[in-house]
């Protein structure tokens, strides 16, 4: 009896060694530079192999299906971040056609549709002025409201000009972030991507079911950050339809915090390749520096965390227009229509309480 179990354990460990080469073997492909498996080895495995076919089929069977199953996994995943890796600079710089006839027919069809809309408040709120007894503060949210109808007006016609000149700011500060790296090579993702594709495999031949968190992040952390870019594609395309809108939106004093939320997001998609070319270069200088170092397993996690920073990019956008936003957009925008709205406010306001009306006018426009 125990010279029995001791025989079948001993063939289990045959099987299971067995097993462990074949699926090496089969798998070998996935390694960058293959594996020299010599002659007379593989003639022994092929002996047992023919041996453990005759005597257990069922099991033979079962562990032909694994391999099968882990050979193509470990394919569709070289194919995945060969694409990934060969295409990532080019998708952060990628920009949407804003010049396509679909865009450029709806972006003239909602201009058209808003331009009476436009005469129309404009017409209201100037009646409102001349007519209507109001106090200071009241007159200064209608003058200051007329104000930003005007400039509206002007800002609507020039939607594609104005959105192109911001994507093309940031795509040369992209490239220009690129070009400071000219070594930067993004196949260190496929490295990161293999130590954790390896452990899937390896696992995965024992217990299918162990590996899943490993298949999780080979396969969906680098589809993810496509993803991130292609929704990004589609907000521009959607914000710059939508630009009038935003604009009538924000020349209001009701609806003026809306617009507001639409401008800002507007801008942090627009900024999203910045902030993903400084994550891909911090990478390669944090990956290339600590290169030379025993552990695999710390380039690996490197390797994660950058992706998961290019996932998540529109909320590190988010975090750094909270940071510098509020001054970037004084400067280029706010602060100009500012002067332009103090400047008419002020020689617009006449009678005994001028000064009363200009500081409410003030006080209205920095808000």
């Amino acid at each position: 009896m125990e010279k029995k179990k001791m025989r079948k354990k001993l063939t289990m460990a045959l099987i299971s060694i067995l097993a462990l080469n074949l699926f090496l073997f089969l798998v070998s492909a996935h390694e960058p530079e293959g594996w020299d498996i010599p002659d007379e080895y593989l003639q022994e495995i092929k002996e047992i192999t023919e041996q453990m076919k005759n005597e257990h089929p069922k099991m033979w069977m079962e562990l032909s299906r694994r391999v099968y199953f882990c050979h193509q996994i470990s394919t569709k995943i070289d194919i995945i971040m060969e694409d990934f890796c060969n295409n990532l600079i080019a998708f952060i710089l990628l920009d949407p056609p804003l010049q396509n006839a679909t865009v450029i027919g709806l972006l003239n069809y909602f201009i058209l549709l808003l331009q009476p809309l436009y005469g129309i408040a404009i017409l209201l709120t100037g009646m409102y002025m001349l007519f209507v007894v109001g106090s200071p503060r009241g007159r200064a949210r209608a003058k200051s409201t007329l104000i930003k109808l005007i400039i509206g007006i002007g800002l609507i016609t020039l939607t594609l000009p104005i959105i192109q000149a911001i994507l093309q700011i940031i795509h040369s500060i992209s490239s220009l972030l690129f070009s400071f790296v000219p070594d930067l090579d993004t196949n260190i993702f496929r490295i990161g991507i293999t130590f954790f594709t390896n452990y899937f495999l390896t696992i995965t031949f024992f217990e299918p079911m162990v590996g899943v968190p490993f298949l999780f992040i080979s396969i969906m952390l680098p589809i993810a950050v496509l993803v991130v870019l292609a929704v990004r594609y589609l907000m521009i395309i959607l914000f710059t339809v939508f630009f009038p809108f935003t604009v009538l939106l924000y020349s209001f004093y009701p609806t003026k915090k809306i617009g507001g939320v639409i401008i800002k997001q507007t801008f942090l998609w627009a900024l999203v390749p910045i902030v993903e070319s400084l994550v891909l270069i911090s990478t390669w200088i944090t990956y290339s520096t600590i290169s030379i170092s025993p552990v695999p397993e710390m380039g690996a996690f490197i390797i994660v965390v950058s992706l998961l920073l290019l996932i998540f990019a529109p909320l590190v956008t988010i975090a750094l227009m909270n940071w510098i936003g509020p001054g970037i957009a004084t400067l280029l925008f706010i602060q100009p229509v500012r002067r332009v709205i103090t400047y008419f406010g002020r020689t617009g306001v006449k009678g005994t309480n001028r000064e009363e009306g200009y500081v409410e006018l003030k006080s209205e426009v920095e808000k």
